[in-house]
């Protein structure tokens, strides 16, 4: 098991006007703001990066051929680095604080590096594994192993969202003032290797 290094949080929301430009203004003021806000509590922002940006047209309801103004929709993925974890909490506040319509829950990751390195160890224990499963076998059967003449793997296991996993980690007696933390958990990173082996 491994435990995740970030967490992604997703806020936006819609703005609408009568005009395209007046939707885009308010939405992109909305979007600075929340800009400035992630830059307070310290997400850096090679971790901010717009997922969605939309305009659309809105149609008066009794005729869908009449636009009565625009809406700009707009979507932020947050990433929060392990040893920011406990900023967590601040970032998906500011939902409420800008008056964001959406807040896409909350999901924990493997970075790129992380998920390298663990993938690289797990595939070193299990190509052990396979090897002393094969001696073994070998052993049993009365059969001479010679050289590898094939490998394949493949790989299973995730993180599991935030929201059917982390929990809620109360202070502990005495810790008071302590605020509650979310606790990503762990993930199982699974590797099946096949060895394949010429026999005698």
């Amino acid at each position: 098991s491994v435990a995740p290094d970030e967490a992604v949080v997703n806020l936006g929301g819609r703005k609408d006007a009568k005009s395209v430009k007046e939707a885009q203004k308010t939405a992109n003021a909305v979007l600075n703001q929340l800009s400035a806000e992630l830059e307070k509590i310290g997400v850096e922002t090679k971790d901010v990066k717009t997922i969605n940006y939309s305009v659309n047209p809105e149609y008066l309801p009794e005729n869908y051929q009449e636009i009565i103004g625009y809406v700009v929709y707009a979507m932020v993925e947050v990433r929060v680095a392990e040893g920011n974890f406990d900023k967590i909490e601040e970032v998906m506040d500011l939902a409420g604080v800008l008056g964001l319509e959406q807040m896409n829950g909350l999901r924990f990751e493997l970075s790129d590096k992380l998920q390298k390195q663990t993938k690289n160890e797990v595939r070193e224990m299990a190509v052990e594994e396979a090897r002393e499963k094969a001696e073994v076998l070998a052993k049993l059967t009365g059969i001479r192993l010679g050289k590898i003449i094939n490998v394949s793997e493949s790989f299973g296991g995730g993180v599991v969202p935030m929201y059917a996993r982390a929990e809620i980690m109360m202070a502990k007696a005495g810790d008071a003032g302590v605020p509650t933390q979310i606790n990503p958990g762990t993930t199982d990173l699974q590797v099946t290797v096949t060895l394949s082996y010429e026999t005698f």
